[in-house]
């Protein structure tokens, strides 16, 4: 399963959103995929007041992530 975190440097709540997602490694099998939304115009205009943003499969999570949201949505992603 692949994890996508719409993120940009200098952002508290993305260093937050990847430390939780680091954590939950350990019980998911998911590949991380970071995506700096300032080298991309049109992702910039679309989260940049949402980041961090959190896409699994068709489910997104929006700023600040709710740790119970996330593993739900890993957890059904797993199935």
């Amino acid at each position: 399963m692949i994890v996508t975190l719409y993120e940009k440097s200098d952002c508290p709540l993305c260093d937050e959103a990847r430390e939780l997602l680091e954590e939950l490694a350990a019980e998911f099998d998911f590949e991380l995929r970071e995506v700096d939304i300032t080298q991309d115009a049109r992702l910039f205009r679309r989260y940049r007041y949402f980041i961090p943003v959190i896409e699994i499969g068709d489910v997104r999570l929006y700023a600040p992530i709710d740790p119970r949201k996330l593993r739900s949505a890993l957890e059904a992603a797993s199935c």
